[in-house]
């Protein structure tokens, strides 16, 4: 998450912002390429802990427990 959110902060990461004679310049191949990369390690984050939420819970009844 930290990536990605340096990756849209630092200037040197994101096209201009303004656009000169209504052209605006496109987003270089290193720029495209660390955004994505931060998308990517978010998503596989993500889905690194998401299936071990659902057996931690599951965990925590007791069987034997009638209530």
């Amino acid at each position: 998450l930290g990536l990605l959110t340096i990756s849209v902060s630092l200037s040197a990461l994101k096209p201009p912002d303004h656009c000169q004679t209504a052209i605006c310049k496109k987003a270089t191949t290193t720029q495209i390429g660390v955004f994505f990369f931060a998308l990517y390690l978010l998503s596989l984050g993500t889905s690194g802990h998401q299936p071990a939420l659902q057996a931690f819970g599951a965990d925590q009844f007791d069987e034997e427990d009638k209530d």
